[in-house]
């Protein structure tokens, strides 16, 4: 997978997704209305897919908090909410994979990046290898 195609992407669609708005609604009412959605789809590969979407996701993440004011245009997101973030999208894709699949997504370590979840990856290679080794659609 080539992660530098990602930013290719995002670089592409940003003024898409400046000019698609998100939802944003307080106790006087409607401040800004959402025009669109992106739909996502790659047709062989599910893990493809989420990592799409999670960038996709991450990019408006930070446009809405630096429109609602919780961090300044040229900071980062802080890390508790990074990594919150990273979570949701890793266990998204595992649901979606069980979904479809019958068995967790394989990217898993894209988001989640410590030493054990490296293993626990290895580890589900090798199950799911021999998953479909049992089923007959592995060599």
């Amino acid at each position: 997978m080539h992660f530098e195609n990602v930013s290719l992407l995002l670089n592409h669609i940003l003024e898409v997704i400046n000019e698609q708005k998100f939802c944003w609604l307080d106790k006087h009412g409607r401040i800004c209305l959402q025009f669109g959605v992106f739909r996502v789809n790659c047709i062989d590969c599910l893990d493809r897919t989420n990592v799409v979407q999670t960038a996709i996701a991450k990019t408006v993440m930070e446009i809405v908090f630096t429109k609602l004011g919780l961090i300044a245009p040229e900071n980062a997101v802080p890390a508790n909410i990074r990594n919150a973030f990273q979570v949701l999208w890793a266990n998204n894709g595992d649901a979606l994979s069980r979904q479809y699949a019958g068995t967790n997504a394989l990217k898993v370590n894209i988001f989640l990046t410590t030493n054990e979840n490296v293993i626990q990856f290895l580890f589900c290679i090798f199950y799911i290898s021999k998953k479909l080794k049992l089923h007959g659609t592995f060599k």
